[in-house]
């Protein structure tokens, strides 16, 4: 009898077992392939699924109409998870993943153990007619309803990382105009706030002249700085430093020097 059982709720019982192994993804990487395959079943199959066999147990609804189900539903806890999240708490992908985990295997466990009280022996199925034209329709709008939801909430999230989250880029000139014998030095410096440890390639120039390359690797709050001596600062022109993250330009800042002693211009 109990093998009966869980042989019928075999499909519920993976549904719990990808949702925890989407949690572990979250937990252990960042980004990459691993956990685009681990999330997207999350946010896409995996709660419809849980709450479909919850609503409609096995042959009452037909194998058609299960699966725009499974994918309404799935979009539709999404959507409505992160908009009504975003209300209450900072959104980031930790809070997203806990929320659908705790929604899927909730209506999972569920649905099991209602599967496990229906009575033995065989089930008719319910022959249902085609889906009439109002019907799709509507769930054509329900499925547009739950992208804009989905589009809200990700513009709010990426509103919310870009206003916390950032790189600082600094020149600084030291010392009083033209200090001898070659004027002041100056600092350049790096702070991540990006919220997480994050690859740069700074650069410095002097017009044609490149002063210096750096490859950095910082953890997040921390910070890099350099001296540049003015002996160091020949050509003319602005002194230039340019920051890439991820192969593109990030931050660039200038600082306008005497080309005759490397201190800053007058004037």
């Amino acid at each position: 009898m109990s093998s009966i059982a869980s042989a019928r709720s075999a499909d519920l019982a993976a549904t719990i077992a990808a949702t925890l192994l989407a949690i572990g993804v979250a937990l252990l990487a960042d980004f990459g392939p691993l956990a685009t395959a681990a999330l997207l079943p999350l946010a896409l199959v995996l709660p419809g699924y849980a709450l479909t066999a919850l609503l409609f147990p096995p042959q009452t609804i037909d194998r058609d109409l299960r699966i725009v189900m499974v994918a309404t539903l799935s979009i539709g806890a999404t959507a409505l998870s992160g908009v009504i999240l975003q209300v209450f708490v900072d959104l980031s992908r930790g809070v997203v993943v806990a929320s659908l985990a705790t929604l899927t295997i909730v209506a999972a466990v569920r649905a099991s153990r209602g599967r496990d009280r229906r009575r033995e022996g065989p089930v008719l199925p319910r022959a249902l007619p085609h889906l009439p034209a109002t019907t799709l329709v509507a769930m054509a709008a329900a499925v547009a309803i739950c992208g804009i939801a989905v589009a809200i909430a990700t513009a709010g999230a990426e509103r919310q990382l870009n206003a916390s989250h950032f790189t600082a880029l600094w020149l600084v000139p030291q010392g009083a105009l033209k200090t001898p014998p070659n004027g002041p030095p100056v600092i350049v410096g790096v702070s991540n706030q990006e919220g997480r440890e994050t690859g740069y390639r700074l650069s410095v120039r002097r017009g044609s002249s490149a002063v210096g390359v750096w490859r950095l690797r910082l953890a997040a709050g921390d910070e890099w700085e350099a001296t540049l001596a003015a002996s160091e600062l020949s050509g003319a022109g602005p002194l230039v430093a340019r920051l890439d993250r991820a192969g593109e330009v990030y931050r660039r800042v200038a600082v306008e020097l005497d080309s005759r002693s490397g201190g800053v211009a007058d004037g």
